[in-house]
């Protein structure tokens, strides 16, 4: 059964990469290869403890947000050994490049690591009335009210964390970057067309304005931490700068997308690939033309589609 499971999650990935063609799926796996080579360079050049808590932080969202649970428990297979195949599979970068390194300990803490994971039964869950109001929230971006209360236990950690360890001169700009891939979830799911139409706008002006308000909130949520890297490392301000610059350009990216795919009430998760794609875009120099030409795209594509749902405003 463990063994059909994983064909089905095979079969569903490659209809995903079908669904996305043959050259981005040729780029997604030169990534794989420039992420092992990446990672065995942190790892060799710096405390490869960063990447043993990065892994552990990415599989245990992984873990704590499936929506399988109670699907698996039904059909009695060996949940914890399914989920350390499947979480030993997504680790192999951070794997390979430890044993590159052969650092046969951090091995060890990693595979370990996967299995206190894959064992672990209870799902965090922070409780968060539906009824709950956030005044400083516009209804013009009524996205980030459901954002919030979905994914505040990941938001609060890693602002913790960063407050925590500011200190530290690279933890603020990481944190600033985990966090501008979380926030584009918020725009994962699409509203009905009532709540484009109620606006009246013609459809460069709404995506406009849409991208306005969600700049403006998304630089407010981060600010604090901008001034706390500034007052700390006064001198190192163009490291934080970097990386609020590729959190404003995804966050862009992300409404953008959410557009240029948009139906009403429905849910576009294949949007975390063109996303990621993008990051890494901006990451790795010789990528960079790529980006710049699938924001233009998407973007001119956003306008278009949705013509087909604003045309008495034009």
């Amino acid at each position: 059964m463990i063994i059909r499971l994983l064909i089905l999650n095979l079969k569903r990935f490659w209809r995903l990469l079908c669904e996305i063609g043959i050259f981005r799926f040729l780029f997604l796996l030169a990534l794989f290869a420039y992420a092992i080579f990446f990672l065995y360079r942190i790892i060799f050049l710096y405390n490869p403890l960063y990447s043993l808590a990065a892994n552990a932080i990415i599989l245990f969202g992984i873990h704590n947000s499936r929506k399988d649970k109670d699907f698996l428990s039904i059909i009695k297979i060996n949940k914890p050994l399914l989920f350390t195949i499947e979480y030993f599979i997504i680790s192999l970068p951070f794997i390979i490049s430890f044993m590159l390194t052969k650092n046969w300990f951090a091995v060890a803490v990693l595979l370990f690591s996967i299995f206190l994971i894959s064992i672990t039964k209870r799902t965090l869950k922070l409780k968060i009335s539906k009824h709950l109001e956030y005044p400083f929230i516009s209804q013009k971006l009524f996205e980030w009210y459901s954002g919030i209360r979905y994914n505040l236990p990941y938001l609060f950690f890693i602002y913790l964390i960063a407050l925590v360890f500011c200190i530290h001169l690279y933890i603020i700009p990481i944190s600033i970057l985990l966090l501008s891939l979380i926030l584009p979830s918020f725009f994962i799911r699409t509203e009905p067309i009532s709540f484009i139409d109620v606006f009246q706008l013609s459809s460069k002006k709404f995506l406009n304005m849409k991208l306005k308000y969600h700049l403006l909130y998304s630089f407010l949520f981060i600010l604090p931490l901008i001034i706390i890297f500034c007052i700390i490392h006064p001198s190192n301000i163009i490291i934080v700068l970097i990386s609020y610059i590729l959190y404003f350009l995804v966050q862009l990216y992300s409404i953008i997308l959410k557009y240029a795919f948009y139906t009403p009430n429905s849910t576009s998760e294949h949007n975390y690939i063109f996303i990621f794609l993008f990051f890494i875009g901006f990451i790795v120099p010789f990528l960079l033309p790529i980006s710049i030409y699938f924001f233009i795209k998407f973007y001119n594509k956003a306008i278009n589609n949705l013509n087909n749902f604003l045309y008495d405003y034009d």
